[in-house]
């Protein structure tokens, strides 16, 4: 493989450390810390409503739907990371998730500002996402 294709493919696909870290990036910006019924409830009809819901797991799709009809607020540890992972799928599918996750990937590629900064600055990482969207990965040359 040539040098040009290794850093192409390199620039297509972030390292699992740097998508790990944007992954939580997207969750402390999107997901809410309280999840109760309503909550629930929202995410699961705008699942359907954008189509989320087919590209979920079986198992997520029957933990949302008992939880919605059985807990009134999510208190256990490990029920609120199943349901954060189930989430998290669903905001994924819609634009402001894919783009916040963008911004993210290309601010921890670059090093540009520490992440945990960044949380506070969410429109700023959405522009960014949004920016790159637009953008083919080719023109990769940015001015931050």
């Amino acid at each position: 493989m040539t040098l040009l294709a290794t850093y192409l493919a390199e620039q297509r696909d972030p390292p699992a450390a740097v998508l790990s870290l944007a992954k939580e990036f997207v969750a402390k910006a999107l997901i809410p810390p309280r999840l109760t019924r309503a909550v629930l409830l929202k995410y699961v009809t705008r699942a359907k409503r954008n189509g989320a819901w087919r590209t979920l797991t079986k198992e997520a799709k029957a933990l949302l739907l008992a939880a919605t009809k059985v807990i009134t607020e999510a208190k256990s540890p490990t029920l609120k990371k199943a349901l954060k992972e189930a989430l998290l799928q669903i905001e994924l599918a819609t634009l402001k998730g894919i783009a916040l996750l963008h911004g993210a990937i290309q601010i921890l590629k670059h090093a540009l500002y520490p992440l945990i900064s960044m949380l506070n600055k969410v429109t700023e990482v959405l522009c960014l996402g949004i920016l790159i969207i637009n953008n083919p990965y080719y023109y990769d040359n940015y001015k931050y």
